[in-house]
């Protein structure tokens, strides 16, 4: 099983959001993010910029 990352996760849970508030405000599937979140698959450009954006940080952290 592949790691999660938990730098991500540590950010979803220091603004006390659940994958689907997370997902619901960045506007993306909660399967997307969840598949993201636990590394089972790398964002897409577009994916990763709206996490970034969300949250605040690089999106180029996610490469």
């Amino acid at each position: 099983m592949p790691k999660t990352i938990k730098w991500l996760e540590k950010v979803r849970l220091n603004q006390k959001l659940s994958y689907l508030e997370a997902s619901r405000n960045i506007g993306i599937s909660k399967q997307a993010y969840w598949s993201v979140e636990t590394g089972r698959r790398n964002p897409s450009v577009k994916t990763a910029k709206a996490i970034a954006g969300y949250f605040g940080f690089d999106w180029t952290k996610f490469f």
